[in-house]
This record gives structure tokens, sequence and C-alpha cells, in this order.
């Protein structure tokens, strides 16, 4: 669904205005957040799914992760980037958040409950403080 089109046919200015605070706040690494109209939900979910894009990118992190043994520790560059166990959760975060939104892939699904299982449980609760993970 077109988020932006719906606005500009149908949206009034706040759900403009709510929409465009949710792309921001996800934008700045916020997961979710609380509205009061019906009309607001949908918006915000869209907001806050993490996009194609990003999950692939999530997903090959963690897959150079496991292959270079740095999930519990140590470090890997990727993209010219140095990442550590800490970007690594934040990768496992997204992926669980796009399952959560229904946004991710049976593949990418299965790929992140191998990962769960590579963890230990204290690891998973740090990343994953909402309860049931699936």
């Amino acid at each position: 669904h077109d988020v932006r089109r719906w606005l500009d046919l149908h949206g009034d200015n706040e759900s403009r205005v709510v929409y465009k605070h949710a792309c921001k706040e996800a934008a700045m690494g916020l997961t979710g957040k609380q509205v009061i109209h019906p009309g607001h939900i949908h918006l915000c979910k869209t907001a806050y799914t993490p996009s194609p894009t990003e999950v692939t990118q999530k997903v090959s992190i963690l897959k150079a992760a496991i292959e270079a043994d740095a999930l519990l520790g140590g470090a890997i560059k990727f993209e010219g980037e140095m990442l550590d166990p800490p970007m690594f959760g934040k990768a496992l975060q997204t992926l669980l958040r796009a399952h959560a939104l229904r946004a991710l892939k049976p593949s990418d699904m299965e790929f992140a409950l191998h990962v769960l299982q590579l963890l230990p449980a204290q690891v998973i609760r740090q990343n994953w403080p909402y309860g049931v993970l699936l």
C-alpha cells in the first residue's frame, strides 16, 4: 500500500503529521508509537515496518557475523564499516520487528530462527524484551 498516495487523496492534515513524525522517529531508531485514532494505526505500522532492502542488509550482516564466528564476540568488516555484537543484535531486532509486523519472508524467518538458536537466552532477552518471539 502506498501510504503517501493515500494521504494525498484522502488524508487529513493530522494524518499527514502523524505519518511524517512516525517516519522521522523510525529513522532515528525508534520502533513504535502510541496513537489514539484508529485511522493512524496503519500509517504508523507502515512507517515502522523495515523495508525489504533493510531486511536484506540485516540478513547479510548476520550471515557475515556467523561466517566469521563473531556473533557472540568479535567484530567484522561489513561494507566498509566495523560491526560488533551490539550491531548484530540491532540487525536481529530488525528481523524480529519485520516478523511482528508481518513483513518478513518465510526464508528470512527461517534464518532468524537459526540465529536465535545460536544465541544464549540472555542475549535474546536483551535484544527482544517484548516477550513471545514467534
